[in-house]
């Protein structure tokens, strides 16, 4: 049963409060400032109901030395009070507490409220499990990374995903690379910012290594198009006159199956639709199509460039083969591969376990969405390098139906958090084709019946092409 802290001088309040309360909660009282301190460290409520007007500490002062104290800081704080006044209210709220009641006490309201507040609390210390929780997972990651540093040990960094460090050959192995992988990179520390002459980028790998599948258990298994960029433009392996451009690309390396379909999907990825001829299929005429190329060419320096022109492949068969300075890697099994350097190696397997799926970054937490009847709710507001915060995406409810705007990666965790399945979902919105747009494409999969795609003729033909050479149709 949760408990409440009552703080409060007047023994008829009190009375009142644990006669309408005690049924539902485990009640705690208090009538003096100081005792409710004590008794809020001690004791650890879920909530405290706190009275202003006190003699001696009045509530103000117990909510500043509530709100000092590591101890009981989380802990949510309702003033109870007859003073009405907004200056009174902001004071509080600038103090720390979470609400006002204003005696005459409404119960029906105090109910209400302690429910809002409770269930609020409740999910805050969820999260704030979660992230401790991830916080000793990066640093045992961390810890793990530290002793692999020149043994070609690997390290698991996410599900299905492995990092693989040969400092003295200059390597850094991405193995895996779902949707999102460069947020989880960036949260575990293994993406992170240095300075070299004078510059200051990017770290991360210089290596990817693809999985046999395209899809495992509804999520992409390849996503290598933001990894490439992060290499190519944050890390600065492109640029010229760059401190980290050493003339060595960024590589890829894989089944020739899996490769190809990469190099296309990165390809449509950077550019779009590639010919006036494309454009003009959409039902643009040729003058706008033209025109429309003419600012493709200026945003791609004045070409359309392959991706071998930027990144190196290395087809893996079942012979070791090298991907460089002496290290080398060989298929063992399907999707389980060997790396070796010098009288050492390292087994990765990229199979996901059955009921398994690619991590999110980041906890969600938990909430039940009501059904308007016409909302827009903006799930998430970051891009594909934002690790802070789910990309950018909505839900629109209208007449009682649901629909997405844009499939985010990630996208059935961030359904689950609004307590949104599936099954609800009427349709889904594409504004365009960027993978922190389009990730989630293969987990909507799932649900049991086809769902009307919507997007301008532009828009659908450029995910049908980026899609298309992603899973080599």
């Amino acid at each position: 049963m949760r408990r409440l802290l009552i703080v409060d001088d007047e023994p008829l309040n009190i009375k009142l409060l644990v006669k309408v309360l005690h049924n539902t909660y485990d009640m705690i009282v208090a009538t003096q400032g100081a005792t409710a301190l004590q008794f809020a460290e001690k004791e650890q409520p879920d909530l405290i109901l706190l009275d202003i007007m006190m003699p001696e500490m009045d509530g103000y002062e117990v909510c500043r030395r509530l709100k000092n104290n590591p101890k009981t800081e989380a802990i949510p704080v309702i003033f109870i009070t007859t003073k009405g006044d907004e200056g009174a209210e902001a004071m509080g709220l600038q103090l720390g507490a979470v609400d006002y009641v204003h005696k005459p006490i409404n119960l029906d309201v105090l109910r209400a409220r302690l429910t809002i507040h409770l269930d609020r609390a409740d999910q805050n210390r969820s999260l704030a499990r979660q992230l401790r929780e991830q916080k000793m997972e990066l640093e045992k990651t961390q810890n793990a990374l530290r002793d692999t540093i020149g043994n070609l040990q690997s390290v698991q960094i996410s599900t299905g995903v492995f990092w693989l460090q040969i400092p003295e050959a200059h390597l850094s192995i991405l193995c895996g690379c779902p949707s999102d992988i460069v947020k989880i990179l960036m949260r575990k520390g293994l993406i992170t910012h240095t300075v070299k002459q004078g510059v200051r980028f990017e770290t991360g790998p210089n290596v990817v290594l693809l999985s046999d599948l395209s899809v495992q258990n509804g999520g992409f298994s390849n996503m290598a198009e933001f990894p490439v960029l992060q290499m190519l433009y944050r890390q600065g392996m492109l640029l010229p006159g760059h401190p980290n451009n050493t003339g060595l690309k960024p590589m890829l390396i894989g089944s020739t199956d899996q490769l190809q379909a990469q190099l296309g999907y990165i390809h449509r990825g950077n550019y779009g639709l590639l010919s006036k001829e494309e454009i003009c299929s959409t039902g643009v005429d040729e003058e706008t199509a033209e025109y429309m190329m003419r600012i493709k060419m200026k945003f791609s320096f004045g070409q359309i460039r392959e991706p071998a022109q930027f990144l190196d492949t290395l087809a893996i068969d079942d012979q070791p083969r090298e991907i460089r300075h002496g290290v080398t890697v060989q298929r063992m099994e399907f999707n389980r591969f060997r790396f070796a350097f010098r009288d050492q190696s390292a087994d990765i397997d990229l199979n996901l376990p059955p009921n398994t799926t690619y991590q999110s970054p980041y906890p969600l937490g938990h909430h039940r969405v009501r059904r308007h009847y016409f909302a827009v709710l903006h799930a998430g507001s970051g891009d594909g390098w934002d690790s802070e915060r789910p990309c950018m995406g909505s839900v629109v409810m209208f007449q009682g139906r649901i629909y997405l705007v844009d499939a985010v990666p990630g996208v059935m965790n961030t359904l689950n958090a609004l307590g949104i399945d599936i099954s609800e979902l009427a349709g889904i919105f594409q504004t365009h084709a960027h993978d922190d747009h389009f990730a989630g494409l293969p987990e909507l999969i799932r649900t049991d019946r086809r769902l009307p795609f919507f997007a301008t003729a532009l828009v659908r033909l450029a995910v049908t092409k980026k899609f298309a050479a992603l899973m080599s149709v």
